[in-house]
């Protein structure tokens, strides 16, 4: 069985921006060779959510590995590749459980880290999407759990060419919180790994089947 995990950060959220000025969250969260990275980035906040992502990722994904795995960020070294440029970089985070690959992509929006258990072009076969969240009609917000639940029962539905009502995500509860959520179809465990993520205004999803089908790459779809 393949495990992923996925993580996104609102960049425009006003408590994520000027965040890599705070040096006490610095030294809790991030190793040394880090926050060097991130003092020497061009734009400093970027680079250091983009590896709080991968870490998150990460931890998401070794968390389905072994449920006694620690939730802490600097237990999960972020080394990414050199050379990346654009809006997508590359890379590896270190676990006492393995490595886990990692992808980001950047926005000037929103930074979003898909990462699975080797090998590296299993990201290939990885389903994935991103979407805002709508404004309630009270002019509050919307359930962002609901939300990307929504999202990704409809995205299964038209893979799976099911109803709506056959598909089923449960998550359970132990002595260690909530585990990650478990796909259902006609009230029995699916061959699908998911991943939920929501911070600020957007909401976002990782999935995949197993065995995985050497199709090649899956694009998100925007007619959700």
């Amino acid at each position: 069985m393949a495990f992923i995990g996925n993580d996104i950060v609102d960049l425009t959220d006003p408590g994520n921006i000027g965040k890599s000025g705070d040096n006490r969250f610095l030294q809790r969260v991030f190793t040394g060779p880090e926050r060097e990275r991130i003092a020497a980035a061009g734009d400093p906040d970027t680079m250091m959510w983009a590896l709080w992502a991968a870490k998150e990722t990460a931890y998401k994904v070794i968390r389905k590995i072994d449920p006694l795995a620690a939730s802490t960020p600097r237990l999960y070294p972020v080394v990414l590749s050199p050379g990346d440029h654009g809006p997508t970089r590359s890379g590896m985070v270190y676990t006492q459980q393995g490595p886990v690959v990692i992808r980001v992509l950047i926005t000037g929006e929103y930074l979003h880290c898909v990462g699975a258990t080797t090998p590296p072009d299993i990201l290939e076969h990885v389903l994935w999407d991103i979407k805002r969240l709508p404004q309630a009609e009270d002019g509050g917000g919307h359930d962002p759990s609901m939300e990307v639940r929504r999202h990704v029962g409809r995205r299964l539905a038209a893979l799976l060419n099911a109803s709506a009502a056959d598909i089923e995500i449960r998550r359970f509860q132990d002595n260690h919180g909530w585990g990650p959520p478990r796909l259902y179809l006609n009230g029995k465990p699916a061959l699908f790994d998911l991943s939920f993520s929501h911070d600020g205004a957007f909401v976002a999803y990782a999935m995949i089947s197993s065995p995985i089908k050497k199709t090649g790459p899956v694009i998100p779809s925007d007619d959700e």
